[in-house]
Formats: C-alpha cells, sequence, structure tokens
C-alpha cells in the first residue's frame, strides 16, 4: 500500500502569500482561459466541423440556409 506524504502550505513553511497575490493570479488565470475560450471558438478548427472554425461553419450554415429559403 502507498501512502502519500501531506504537502505542507504555504502558511506552514514561514511565508503565506499576501492576499493582493491570489488576486493577481486569479485574475491572470482568468484572461488566460477567456483568451482560450475565445480563440477555441473562434479560431481553431474543428474535426467534426469539417476542420473549419465555428464562426465560419456559422456563417456557411446561414449562407446555406438563405440560399434554401430563397429558392
Amino acid at each position: 500500500m502507498v501512502t502519500q506524504t501531506p504537502r505542507p502550505s504555504l502558511a506552514h513553511r514561514g511565508g503565506a502569500l499576501p492576499p493582493q497575490a491570489g488576486r493577481a493570479r486569479r485574475l491572470a488565470a482568468r484572461t488566460g482561459i477567456e483568451q482560450w475560450v475565445g480563440r477555441y471558438n473562434t479560431e481553431r478548427s474543428h474535426s467534426a466541423l469539417g476542420y473549419l472554425p465555428p464562426e465560419e461553419f456559422e456563417a456557411q450554415h446561414y449562407r446555406s440556409q438563405a440560399t434554401t429559403d430563397a429558392a
């Protein structure tokens, strides 16, 4: 049986981070995640969409709907 030794927190090591550092890290993480989601949903090609970015796939879909409705 393998047991893991608990890892001491920063407070136990004698140097807890100030609250401002935590806020800055959360803001940086949030900004990075928002950028990734934006790229993933708009620019990155998806195999399920014929290797098109979602925005391009959606534009093609609406163009095809417009031509179908016009006919």
